[in-house]
């Protein structure tokens, strides 16, 4: 029997292929603590235990390996809504310094356009033009990177069951501990369910918001004054002194 000495390139190639999974699983990990708020942009908001990334691989784990392909299925779909929320959480904190409040899926896409004038008008036509490009290629890299990330984790963990399994349930056990403890770091705890919430939030208003706008046009159309002339409406101001006070805030 020979025995099969590995290479040079195949060495580098291993290497390679650790360190992308690395940066892979650091990208997932930021995605899912990052919080959407500039104020909480600190180092100690980064000391975190998602526990979203210890149930995905808890039930990907679980998966017989002969559902090899469910198992990137569901990894693909994590990662979109994984990439959807972070774009959202950066969405939120433009909203939040510009709006004083976060960004709402269903109604802000319509402001798309004044969002590019408004660049624009604050930065210069050339500066502005590069920020949006830069925004806009930072989305997409997002939502491209994140499914990738998301799957080449799952493929090897999955490579690597028993390891995998082993360190998923000393994970879930400190996550548990830390719940427990309630043990916190800068203002925040570090048994970490936030993106959960977020995502739960953001699906969970988007009926209500669907509804509301349909009351709304509804009550629009079945204006009791539309058929009453001009000259007839707001009689009882004739002759008197009316002020109009708009306050933005």
């Amino acid at each position: 029997m020979r025995a099969v000495q590995c290479g040079p390139g195949l060495g580098w190639r291993a290497v390679g292929a650790r360190f992308l999974t690395v940066l892979a699983a650091l990208l997932v990990l930021l995605a899912l603590i990052t919080p959407n708020r500039l104020q909480e942009l600190e180092p100690a908001a980064f000391v975190r235990l998602p526990l979203e990334a210890v149930v995905y691989l808890a039930v990907v784990l679980a998966l017989p390996p002969s559902l090899g392909r469910v198992r990137a299925l569901l990894a693909l779909a994590a990662g979109v809504v994984l990439g959807l929320t972070a774009v959202f959480k950066f969405l939120d904190v433009g909203f939040l310094e510009a709006l004083n409040r976060p960004f709402d899926a269903v109604i802000d896409w319509r402001y798309a356009g004044s969002l590019v004038e408004l660049v624009r008008d604050s930065f210069g036509e050339g500066l502005g033009t590069a920020l949006l490009v830069v925004a806009a290629l930072a989305a997409v890299a997002l939502l491209v990177l994140l499914p990738l990330s998301v799957l080449r984790v799952t493929r090897v963990a999955a490579r690597h069951r028993g390891p995998a399994s082993k360190a998923v349930a000393a994970l879930a056990s400190l996550w548990l501990v830390l719940a427990v403890l309630d043990v916190r770091v800068g203002g925040g705890t570090l048994a970490s369910r936030d993106t959960a919430g977020y995502v739960y939030g953001q699906v969970s208003r988007i009926p209500s918001e669907l509804r509301d706008q349909q009351q709304f046009a509804e009550a629009a159309e079945e204006d009791p004054l539309r058929r009453v002339a001009a000259q007839e409406l707001l009689t009882g101001l004739r002759g008197k002194d009316v002020l109009f006070v708009f306050v933005e805030s």
